[in-house]
């Protein structure tokens, strides 16, 4: 036992620093390669589920851009909401798919974005130089089964009568008289292009 300690002692410090430092880099290493390796295992069943999902499908065998069906997404953060999804495929110079991309907009960002957009119309005096009456109106975003996505807070419109909802099938624009939250209104609908969703202006 004195012998041994006797060896260490005479052992030159810098020696037994750089056999220490080599040490603690491979172990380093290790860690590292065995983290690096985890971690592309998981990327690698999540991009399995991805290939899965209905969007990256839809785009793959359409070719072409597209939204989603409105959806509720929830992980109890604050970016809990309803949303819909733009979808792009992209391809390389051969012509395969390269990738899909995907953009997010939530619900309660376009209803903010429809109120602010009715408020500088209101206040904008060329727009109401032939304005007639002091009727109010709001913009809401309807679904082609005549259910509102977007909308100023309390005024939901649903358009259930036959004729319009042949019209939301058939993707033609409309008028409706129709009682609107108990009041009185008149409903111009029309369709947006590229997706199966409606614009429409309440008239009170």
């Amino acid at each position: 036992m004195h012998k041994s300690v006797t060896i260490i002692n005479s052992f030159p410090r810098t020696i037994l620093y750089v056999v220490l430092a080599v040490l603690l880099v491979v172990t380093s290493i290790s860690l590292w390669s065995s983290h690096k390796a985890a971690k592309a295992e998981r990327h690698i069943r999540y991009v399995g589920i991805l290939n899965k999902s209905d969007w990256y499908v839809r785009a793959k065998k359409s070719n072409d851009s597209f939204w989603s069906d409105p959806y509720y997404y929830y992980d109890g953060t604050n970016i809990s909401g309803h949303y819909a999804t733009f979808v792009k495929p992209v391809f390389d110079k051969s012509g395969r798919l390269a990738c899909v991309c995907g953009a997010d907009m939530t619900f309660e960002w376009l209803s903010k974005e429809l109120g602010r957009i009715d408020k500088e119309i209101k206040q904008d005096a060329l727009l109401n130089m032939y304005k007639i009456d002091d009727a109010e109106f709001y913009t809401v975003i309807i679904n082609d089964d005549g259910s509102s996505i977007a909308y100023p807070e309390g005024k939901k419109v649903s358009l259930t009568s036959e004729l319009t909802l042949k019209d939301l099938s058939e993707k033609k624009s409309g008028v409706v008289d129709m009682v609107v939250n108990g009041v009185p209104s008149t409903v111009y609908y029309g369709p947006i292009e590229y997706v199966d969703w409606f614009a429409a202006i309440v008239v009170t």
